[in-house]
């Protein structure tokens, strides 16, 4: 569950991506139930180690349901962009811009 505008995520690597095969990159974010991008998009670089533990912090944007399904996208950033993971969570933001300071 989210329950702020700004999270971290963690990612962990099993196995290493191969001994000839370069580190390779990705890029996460969060889309809505109807696939639009609601949060930055960050990158994260897939490492040559067993193990590999990879931290990146997500900004969600204003404009987007308080509570609502969403989900955590892993998309590769090479040749065809094609999206690798995407997990689902669930939206829970009390007091997200209720307050115009």
């Amino acid at each position: 569950m989210i329950t702020n505008n700004i999270f971290t995520l963690r990612f962990r690597q099993t196995s290493p991506a191969g001994k000839v095969a370069a580190p390779a990159e990705y890029e996460t974010f969060v889309i809505d139930a109807k696939g639009h991008i609601i949060s930055d998009i960050q990158t994260i670089t897939a490492g040559q180690k067993e193990d590999y533990k990879v931290t990146c912090s997500l900004t969600l944007q204003e404009k987007r349901e308080k509570a609502a399904p969403c989900y955590v996208v892993l998309r590769y950033k090479g040749a065809g962009n094609h999206i690798v993971s995407r997990t689902p969570y669930q939206l829970d933001i009390a007091f997200a811009s209720d307050f115009d300071f």
